[in-house]
């Protein structure tokens, strides 16, 4: 649904979504009545998202938000990526979240797995992007290279007429 978080509450049932990702405005008091509007409509199975909790920049109020917060369901966060924290509202939130938000050593394998994933896949947008720009640019040097050939093919007979045959030997040395 592309419409404003306001707008589209309506749309959803109390107690109809199993997972909503936090994800708007960064600024703290956005972030929170996000959060507080929205809560009635998650699940017993529901878990919510907070993403950005690590940027600190002027502006991003997620990460205090998140920090007062955290503490009030089972959570865990991931640091990576700008972060992201993961909160357990719900009554019946799946035991394998449970897990990690209770098991520090389960928790930060997983988070070392999903950190690694992410790497490589950032990686490899990033190398695609270089590849992409590369290209791009070769493409840009090659057009640059015919249009000075161009120009010198079309100014360099009147540039070398009429002029002293050591300046014309000195043209060409330098074409």
């Amino acid at each position: 649904m592309r419409m404003l978080f306001d707008s589209a509450i309506s749309e959803f049932a109390d107690g109809s979504i199993d997972l909503l990702h936090v994800d708007g405005c960064h600024e703290y008091a956005a972030v929170k009545q996000d959060y507080e509007m929205w809560k009635p409509k998650i699940s017993d199975r529901g878990v919510i998202l907070f993403h950005d909790i690590e940027v600190l920049a002027d502006g991003f109020g997620v990460y205090q938000y998140w920090r007062e917060v955290r503490d009030q369901y089972p959570s865990f966060s991931f640091k990576h990526g700008n972060g992201l924290g993961i909160l357990l509202v719900g009554k019946d939130v799946p035991e394998e979240l449970l897990i990690l938000s209770r098991d520090a050593v389960e928790c930060e394998k997983f988070k070392a797995i999903h950190e690694a994933l992410g790497g490589r896949f950032f990686y490899r947008a990033k190398a695609k992007y270089w590849q992409t720009e590369h290209k791009n640019l070769g493409s840009r040097l090659c057009n640059a290279q015919l249009e000075i050939e161009r120009l010198n093919d079309t100014h360099a007979p009147a540039v070398q007429m009429g002029q002293p045959s050591w300046t014309r030997r000195l043209i060409d040395k330098i074409t």
